[in-house]
């Protein structure tokens, strides 16, 4: 293209351009006018009308993992719904049933308890408050006026009998109020713990047979509804449970080494007594008058023995042979073992056979060369001292059949290889106050471990560790292995125990994944009334509470009343425990809005007369861990009562049994002046069956007169209470205190619950009586019954009353 046509096309692209710039600008400003005008017309619009409103801004700063919290309470939020009107007509409806006989007039604390509104109450009854009566009232206000159908409610007593009792009453109380009540229909009301236990199970265990109900005949099988006692009560095994044991035992012996080593190192060490570092009361010329005499006193005794057809054994020595020296005087065992050299000492009397008479004396020749003479009872009863006091060895003492059939089993071992029967022996682990058979001590123990709410295994593993080898180290290695073998095999027979049920129904995972099928199983044990709670153990609780949270997870609303008294907590041995209701809020939680439980003082004592009861009280003083309180006396005196009165007699001198007989019938004669008494005239308590056994041989009584131990005799009373025995415990379980320190609910050593339980013993006996109590015992008694005869007379000192101490 030539160069001015280049120069007029850019001249005209220019002029061109321009023109357009011109024009597109002011289109430009036409149009942003025209936008920024609507714009702001509607942003204007908006503005306006948000500032008319409430504004609420949503922004996305929520954080992630947030979640509500888990309700842990069992009891709560809701309350009973008890109002002013609803007391009144019950207070009005008892009013009548009081004019007609019925019941007694509740007292004020009693009202407390029967009107109580919180799902979760915790009732300290003290001794003779009469909590029967006011238990059967609280079930007639739940029924009747706040609706609660009786199929919800589950009244728990301890043993058949008060089952039996309190459903009398009940039925009697209830009757009233509902013309159409059944006895039938009040049966299934009442349970003890291992019925309702029972009836709950029943349809998963479905074919398995109580282990602990066998008996000897054929009725073993049990329905819902039967009444089961605490099977750990009875302390009786029957054949058929031995049986059981015994085949374990022996099966587990037979194949499994290592038990079989177990339980050699335990029957040496069963055999054994070991040397007791105590000799205050040895003098020197008694020693040496001892040490003179003692070749002829152990000829003596052989020749006895061997006429009774015990002596010799074979592997034992059948000669005394020197045993020992202490300060220059040589003692003499009875013979020897020959494979293992173990000393053994004869006694005088084997079981309860003695093989001397009392009026018998042992003739030698002493120091000077003249003839001495001693009976013979006092030489032997010495020569036992210095052995136990100075035999610087361990030794095998022969006292009882157990230890005999002993003797002669390890004699005829020369090895633990050499041992090709199964060996059956006594044992008795510190602490106890007895020997017990091998098999049943393991069967004991385990049940009392497993009432701690833990599994065997698992106790024996988180033990403290102990310090050697000794007897209860090699009964924890037998028990864990003999326990898993037993329960196998039991269970494999169709078998269980109610503690492997506990167990099983106190899981809550359990309880979760069988739930539809356990559904129709929570209803009675919806509301819960439990008597005598302060001799519940861990692993019921555990259970009662597993079942009631699991309630209160389906949002069924449970609730539970126990009743009981620290006070009167005596089956520590068998596995109960008082702290588990003085700690009643810390274990059944209820719903922070309830803060804790409701606790209720019930202390009013319409039984016992006032000096009987301050008695009572002085022996609470010494027990460490209670419930602070004091009872309210109100028996109307008659003139004719007295506090505690201590007797104190000789165990040796047969006398006592035809004094205490005299003592029996005397108060009969002086109650049966009265113009009413009660149906118990005298009631008479010991520790064991063996002194009641004794005095009812003595002496013909009428059934005015009743004979209990007291641990049977709680809620029973007679006029006049005569209590024989000391009540009190052993120290040093080795055993049992290890397990008792891995159990969180306890707060004491085992030694130290049962030195509290011996003192609640002896209040249980003593509060059993109206109007007099005669306490005797054997002289010298350092237990419960010394701790209160020496206040007792320490307080009446400076009183006019004289001191109330006899000697039979």
């Amino acid at each position: 293209m030539p160069g001015y046509l280049k120069k007029i096309a850019a001249w005209l692209l220019r002029a061109e351009l321009e023109k357009i710039r011109i024009d597109e600008h002011e289109s430009g400003r036409i149009k942003g006018y025209e936008e920024g005008h609507t714009r702001g017309l509607r942003e204007g619009r908006e503005l306006g009308l948000e500032e008319g409103k409430n504004l609420f801004v949503i922004q996305g700063v929520r954080e992630s993992g947030v979640f509500p919290d888990i309700d842990n309470s069992v009891y709560g939020p809701e309350r009973f719904p008890v109002s002013a009107t609803l007391a009144g007509r019950m207070e009005d409806a008892v009013a009548t049933a009081v004019s007609a006989g019925i019941v007694s007039a509740p007292t004020a604390s009693q009202w407390k308890m029967i009107l109580s509104d919180h799902p979760s109450t915790c009732v300290v009854a003290g001794a003779g408050s009469g909590k029967s009566t006011t238990l059967v009232l609280r079930v007639v206000f739940m029924h009747c006026y706040l609706n609660i159908p009786l199929n919800e409610i589950t009244v728990i007593s301890f043993t058949r009998d008060s089952c039996k009792e309190l459903r009398a009453k009940i039925y009697h109380v209830l009757k009233f109020w509902r013309d159409d009540l059944t006895k039938e229909r009040v049966f299934g009301l009442v349970r003890t713990f291992h019925s309702a236990l029972s009836a709950f199970s029943h349809d998963l265990l479905a074919g398995k047979t109580w282990f602990d109900t066998l008996k000897d005949n054929d009725e073993v099988l049990l329905s819902e509804d039967d009444d089961i006692d605490n099977p750990f009560s009875s302390g009786k095994m029957s054949v058929k449970q031995k049986m059981l044991l015994n085949e374990a035992y022996v099966s587990l012996f037979n194949d499994n080494q290592r038990f079989r080593k177990e339980i050699i190192e335990l029957m040496k060490l069963a055999a054994l007594s070991a040397p007791v570092q105590d000799d205050s009361d040895l003098k020197k010329a008694a020693l040496r008058n001892a040490g003179k005499r003692d070749l002829e006193l152990a000829m003596r005794l052989n020749e006895v023995w061997a006429e009774k057809g015990l002596w010799p054994i074979a592997g034992v020595v059948r000669e005394p042979v020197k045993c020992f020296t202490t300060e220059g005087h040589v003692f003499y065992a009875n013979g020897l073992i020959e494979s293992t050299g173990q000393p053994v000492f004869l006694s005088s009397t084997i079981d309860n056979e003695y093989f001397f008479d009392k009026s018998e004396s042992f003739c030698y020749r002493g120091y000077n060369g003249k003839e001495e003479q001693f009976p013979i009872l006092s030489c032997l009863s010495l020569r036992n001292k210095i052995m136990a006091w100075r035999c610087d060895k361990p030794f095998i003492f022969i006292d009882s059949s157990s230890k005999l059939r002993l003797l002669r089993f390890l004699a005829r071992q020369e090895n633990e290889d050499s041992v090709t029967e199964v060996p059956f022996f006594d044992v008795k682990l510190a602490g106890e106050l007895t020997e017990t058979d091998i098999v049943e001590l393991m069967y004991q123990q385990a049940s009392f471990i497993e009432s701690m709410g833990m599994e065997v295994s698992f106790a024996i593993k988180n033990i403290r560790n102990f310090k050697r080898k000794g007897l209860e180290y090699h009964f924890c290695c037998a028990i864990i292995m003999f326990w898993n073998y037993f329960e196998n095999m039991i269970i494999e027979r169709g078998y269980i125990t109610f503690n492997r049920a506990f167990l099983i129904f106190s899981d809550s995972d359990f309880l979760r994944n069988h739930r539809d099928k356990l559904r129709h199983k929570y209803i009675p044990l919806r509301h819960l009334l439990i008597d005598e709670f302060q001799d519940i153990s861990p692993q019921i609780a555990m259970w009662i509470k597993a079942v009631q949270q699991e309630l209160a997870q389906q949002e069924r609303e449970p609730s539970i009343m126990a009743i009981g008294d620290d006070w009167q907590s005596i089956y520590a041995w068998r596995g109960s425990s008082p702290e588990i209701f003085m700690k009643f809020s810390h274990f059944f939680p209820t719903h922070e809005s309830l803060s804790k439980n409701k606790n209720i003082h019930m202390m009013e004592n319409f039984r016992s007369d006032g000096q009987i009861i301050h008695d009572a009280e002085l022996l609470m003083k010494n027990v460490h861990s209670k419930i602070d309180k004091m009872a309210i006396p109100c028996r109307k005196p008659d003139g004719d009562e007295s506090g505690v009165e201590f007797i104190d007699y000789d165990p040796a001198d047969e006398r006592w049994v035809k004094d205490a007989v005299n003592l029996i019938r005397k108060q009969i004669a002086l109650v049966s002046e009265q113009q009413k008494s009660d149906k118990n005239k005298v009631i008479v308590l010991s520790r064991t069956n063996i002194t009641l056994k004794k005095i009812k041989a003595a002496g013909r009584f009428g059934r005015n007169v009743a004979f209990h131990t007291i641990h049977t005799a709680k809620g029973l009373q007679g006029e006049v209470a005569v209590i024989f025995e000391d009540s009190r415990s052993l120290q040093g379980n080795t055993f049992r205190n290890r397990i008792y320190e891995i159990v969180e609910y306890f707060s004491s050593t085992y030694d130290d619950a049962m030195e509290d339980e011996a003192l609640r013993l002896a209040y249980v006996a003593v509060t059993r009586g109206v109007k007099r109590v005669y306490w005797c015992a054997p002289k010298n008694s350092k237990g419960a019954y010394n701790i209160l005869k020496t206040a007792c007379l320490r307080e009446r000192k400076n009183s006019v009353t004289v001191p109330s101490e006899i000697m039979l």
